[in-house]
C-alpha cells in the first residue's frame, strides 16, 4: 500500500488527506480522479 499506480492502495499524485471520527483515513487521488477510503484497520 502506499505505491504509484492505479491500484487498490495505489496512489497517482495523492493531493489531500482526512480522518473521519471513526478513524478512516480519506486520499484524494487527483490523477487517478478518486477517493481511497482506509479503515484504522
Amino acid at each position: 500500500m502506499g505505491s504509484s499506480g492505479t491500484g487498490d492502495g495505489q496512489f497517482n499524485h495523492p493531493v489531500g488527506i482526512a480522518v473521519d471520527s471513526s478513524g478512516n483515513v480519506y486520499v484524494a487521488d487527483e490523477y487517478n480522479h478518486r477517493i481511497q477510503k482506509f479503515s484504522p484497520q
